[in-house]
């Protein structure tokens, strides 16, 4: 406890030598503790208060975690965020980069396991227009349609007139309102890959598989994304599986340029977009996520992302139990991925 008090006066008196000094008097373990009267870490308090960039590399290099939250769920960046821009920046590039680096290292230790138990959950289409799983978490809701109007567009190309000459794929059927919008737009082939059984049989229920130009593929995608970038120019791809992370989206993306190779070859454009779901309650963590996904994106397919905001009205979950809410906030960020 004493070290943590004298750790907070010395960010308080704004002295970088004093903050470096209290660290190597009481080890580096000084710097994960919180005050008795505070749920504040250090590095939230210097980001509050002067936000001096020596303090908080000191704090980040000494092991205080980037993206611990105080009880009211607010994290080092955000209170950054508030007064001083570029020191949040910095912490959006260091949480992007140990992000980043923790993947590598999953990765390379094998300990990502995709979790297919979804696939086997009985799943139900409520009165609501909602899809829920059996613990009673929405899988998709229509408070989604305004987004999946402007995913579908993107995806289509209708900023270019394109949408005729458009072969996309969707990876993920829900309640098929992005389907339903690229429909709207007639395009020259629409492939749906749609891995659950519940969900394959209400689009055989509906009519899916007798539309002219819908291909249904029943299947994991990553079961079937090989022959489809034999059999297919694609032009646009959209990516809104469930139950799935974000090492499973990126698998996918390393996928993308054989998706698209035929057609960028023949000089068309080619769009990529997906629902950006990720840290959905905290704008600061998902916006190292945007960071991190273009980033990888980049490295991995040479394409380059921007995200559009969009607002989103208020949901009603009521009826929705389980796990929760999947969006809380009120800005959407559209992502939208070509080549240059």
């Amino acid at each position: 406890e004493a070290g943590v008090t004298s750790l907070f006066q010395a960010i308080d008196a704004d002295d970088s030598s004093l903050v470096e000094k209290v660290i190597s008097d009481y080890g580096e373990d000084v710097v994960l503790a919180k005050t008795s009267n505070s749920s504040k870490t250090a590095l939230m308090h210097a980001c509050e208060t002067h936000g001096n960039v020596d303090v908080v590399q000191l704090l980040l290099s000494s092991g205080a975690p980037w993206n611990d939250v105080d009880d009211d769920g607010h994290c080092a960046g955000e209170y950054a965020a508030q007064k001083y821009p570029q020191l949040a920046s910095l912490l959006m590039d260091y949480g992007v980069e140990v992000e980043l680096q923790l993947g590598q290292q999953m990765r390379a230790k094998g300990e990502y396991e995709t979790d297919t138990s979804y696939l086997s959950e009985k799943l139900k289409y409520d009165d609501e227009d909602r899809l829920l799983d059996e613990q009673g978490d929405a899988v998709m809701m229509k408070w989604e349609t305004p987004l999946m109007k402007l995913h579908a567009r993107k995806i289509c190309d209708v900023e270019h007139g394109k949408e005729s000459d458009a072969v996309v794929l969707n990876v993920g059927f829900g309640l098929g309102i992005i389907d339903g919008f690229i429909q709207e737009l007639k395009p020259k082939t629409h492939v749906i890959i749609e891995a659950h059984p519940d969900v394959y049989a209400h689009m055989k229920r509906t009519g899916w598989d007798d539309k002219e130009n819908v291909i249904i593929k029943f299947g994991r995608w990553q079961d079937v994304i090989d022959d489809l970038a034999k059999e297919y120019a694609f032009t646009g791809a959209f990516f809104d599986t469930y139950g799935e992370t974000y090492n499973e989206i990126r698998e996918f993306h390393e996928h993308l340029p054989k998706l698209f190779q035929k057609s960028k070859d023949e000089g068309k454009r080619c769009v990529y977009s997906y629902f950006n779901g990720f840290c959905p309650d905290n704008v600061f963590f998902h916006m190292v996520y945007n960071k991190l996904i273009a980033k990888e994106l980049k490295d991995m397919t040479g394409m380059l992302t921007t995200f559009e905001p969009v607002r989103v009205d208020k949901i009603d979950w009521k009826g929705v139990t389980g796990h929760g809410k999947y969006w809380e906030m009120e800005t959407y960020f559209l992502p939208e991925s070509t080549y240059a």
